[in-house]
């Protein structure tokens, strides 16, 4: 099995995991338009996208001296959603609204296996 073929297995095993243990939750993207002098406002649109996330809780030892939070959560996205999750996107989950702090994508020998994002409430 080619690294590449080896990977791909493990990115469909990531997203089966997500099937049976995470849940349907929303990646909300906002765009700004353009500015209208006439009424000093710029409109802003917001694009849904459905994912698959598992959330959890940081452990203690995680906390100690970062930037994270202790309301923080880790959420895991699979691979398969429609544009790559980045700082500022909103991850609707479960009825709360998480706004993305960091995204790591997990991707060895280059191929997104899952994303990591760090997520904080509103």
């Amino acid at each position: 099995m080619t690294d590449t073929a080896f990977y791909v297995s493990k990115t469909a095993l990531a997203t089966r995991m997500l099937v049976r243990f995470g849940q349907a939750a929303t990646l909300q993207r906002k765009a700004t338009g353009p500015y209208d002098p006439m009424t000093g406002t710029a409109s802003e649109t917001v694009t849904p996208y459905p994912c698959l996330a598992f959330v959890e809780n940081y452990s203690v030892r995680d906390l100690g001296g970062t930037v994270i939070q202790a309301s923080d959560r880790r959420v895991y996205l699979a691979p398969d959603v429609a544009v790559v999750p980045k700082p500022g996107d909103t991850l609707v989950i479960d009825g709360a609204d998480l706004t993305a702090i960091n995204v790591k994508p997990v991707s060895p020998a280059g191929t997104v296996v899952l994303f990591e994002v760090q997520a904080r409430g509103q």
